[in-house]
């Protein structure tokens, strides 16, 4: 399985059209979109179209963008698709446990 996107983008809306993670997925070159309270989170093999179009769609739907950024796939991108969980919850998690063997004699 491929990693999705090369890019990531970030966005917040206000108002959350009704619908509007179905809408996202159609965009140009979206492999992939998650929605965690009002921030979607959109892989995408073409940032600059994508953000473009974005924003474009946006304004269609009469919603004000309230926050975008745009990024290159990350190690956590990486590490989310393949886990299903974020790095650092990770790290913490691995943490508590692994320290265990300093404490036993």
């Amino acid at each position: 399985a491929s990693i999705p996107g090369k890019y990531v983008l970030e966005a917040s809306f206000s108002p959350v059209p009704e619908g509007w993670l179905e809408a996202l997925k159609k965009l140009p070159d979206v492999e992939r979109v998650t929605a965690q309270d009002h921030i979607f989170r959109i892989a995408s093999l073409n940032g600059p179209r994508t953000t473009v179009e974005l924003v474009e769609a946006a304004r269609r739907a009469q919603a004000t963008i309230t926050s975008l950024a745009v990024e290159s796939t990350t190690l956590d991108d990486v590490f989310m698709h393949y886990t299903g969980r974020q790095l650092r919850d990770a790290l913490q998690s691995a943490y508590r446990y692994d320290i265990s063997h300093i404490y036993q004699r």
